[in-house]
């Protein structure tokens, strides 16, 4: 599995919480950051689209914005704030 593909894996769902999922990229990502502005992009758009599908399942705080959660997510991965970022999204 490359890179990319293992970063992203825990996005797919697969019976994890949202906090498990970008638990998981989180770490993945302090082990392997992505360099290139693409794919940081299309990694702020597949945690989105998870942040969408954890607000149906009620998984995150009221309020919240999965588009502006998802960046302010990959914003803190870049700035090396690792699981931390898990928490500054959705809240201790």
């Amino acid at each position: 599995m490359s890179v990319p593909d293992a970063l992203f894996e825990p996005l797919r769902g697969k019976g994890r919480t949202v906090r498990q999922a970008l638990g998981e990229v989180a770490l993945r990502w302090e082990a392997a950051p992505l360099t290139g502005v693409g794919a940081r992009s299309a990694l702020e758009e597949s945690v989105r689209h998870l942040l969408l599908r954890g607000r149906i399942r009620g998984e995150l705080p009221a309020g919240a914005d999965p588009a502006a959660a998802a960046h302010a997510f990959v914003e803190a991965l870049v700035a090396g704030r690792g699981v931390a970022a898990v928490a500054e999204v959705l809240g201790a």
